[in-house]
């Protein structure tokens, strides 16, 4: 129970420690985003994809009317873009989940997230 003048009840503040370890609880390695990625099966048919090679490239055709390509990097927590035709300038997808087949992260080039499927 939470009295007056105390701090967060002990269930609320353990919570928010398991949120939190959670939250940093993803590691990115190169390895395991290879291959291609869509919004949903359908959109892997049609070519609206996010491609990371083996070579440590990728090809984005997600956002219609803007494709980019470029070497990529990862860091921790992190996907890092850079275009090849503005390499000085570096995007981030922030991931929070990564499974075999689901990749949920923050968009820093939509500034939105975005959950993408492994393609087959």
């Amino acid at each position: 129970m939470h009295r007056a003048g105390s701090s967060l009840p002990v269930a609320l503040v353990a919570l928010l420690m398991a949120g939190a370890a959670m939250a940093q609880a993803v590691t990115v390695r190169p390895g395991m985003i290879l291959g291609r990625w869509a919004i949903n099966p359908a959109a892997c048919e049609a070519g609206e994809l996010l491609e990371f090679t083996q070579e440590g490239g990728f090809r984005s055709t997600l956002d219609e009317g803007d494709p980019r390509e470029g070497r990529v990097r990862t860091e921790r927590d992190k996907i890092i873009l850079i275009d090849a035709e503005q390499p000085d300038r570096e995007l981030a997808l922030v991931v929070f989940d990564l499974t075999p087949q689901k990749l949920v992260a923050f968009d820093e080039t939509i500034e939105a997230d975005r959950m993408l499927v492994r393609c087959r």
